[in-house]
């Protein structure tokens, strides 16, 4: 079992991967670079990660399973579309915040072989579960196919916080992309009724 300072080197090499698969991309970030950014050569790197694929896998799990844990902690709410902009609002804050493991999420994931894809597939079918029942909780009128399609939707919209270039303060621009996800999603009223603070 690794010591405290192995744990810590692995944890600076997630970060490091992280903000260099976004900056770069996956396949635009090598083994040494990866390295370089914490301080050891690209060879050492496998001490803490047979491969490149590991790190993405690595990661790619962390960051999904924290947006699953947003959504179900939402799921406290007594008010469905309370409990459904709470869980907008929060997935919204966490991209916005957090935006080099946000792109390693939902842009460089999709580069992992089946085999090591698998536990950040689980992972994104447990979020599918938690925003679907969460959707379908506040629009219980919608069939099971549009309920997906439009978290498929939601997903995209999640995206541009990490590309697009806003003169906004952050949190104007986290209020208009709550605001476009809630009427997107078809409950937009959620947030009226909601304190909006959906995450801290």
């Amino acid at each position: 079992m690794p010591g405290p300072g192995a744990q810590s080197r692995r944890e600076q090499i997630l970060l490091a991967a992280a903000r260099l698969f976004r900056a770069h991309g996956y396949h635009g970030t090598s083994i040494d670079e990866l390295g370089t950014a914490v301080g050891i050569s690209g060879p050492a790197l496998y001490r803490h990660f047979p491969s490149k694929a590991a790190v993405l896998a690595a990661l790619a799990e962390r960051g999904i399973d924290r947006m699953a844990e947003l959504v179900e902690d939402s799921r406290r709410s007594a008010e469905p579309t309370c409990a459904l902009a709470g869980a907008v609002r929060a997935l919204v804050h966490r991209v916005r915040r957090d935006r080099d493991l946000a792109a390693v999420v939902l842009r460089e994931a999709r580069h992992l072989a089946p085999e090591l894809a698998r536990p950040s597939q689980a992972a994104r079918r447990r979020l599918d579960r938690a925003l679907l029942a969460l959707l379908l909780e506040a629009r219980p009128e919608l069939g099971a196919d549009q309920a997906r399609l439009l978290v498929a939707a939601f997903y995209g919209l999640l995206t541009l916080p990490l590309a697009h270039r806003s003169q906004l303060g952050e949190r104007q621009f986290e209020d208009l992309l709550v605001a476009a996800a809630m009427s997107g999603l078809g409950a937009g009223e959620g947030e009226r009724d909601g304190d909006g603070d959906g995450a801290s």
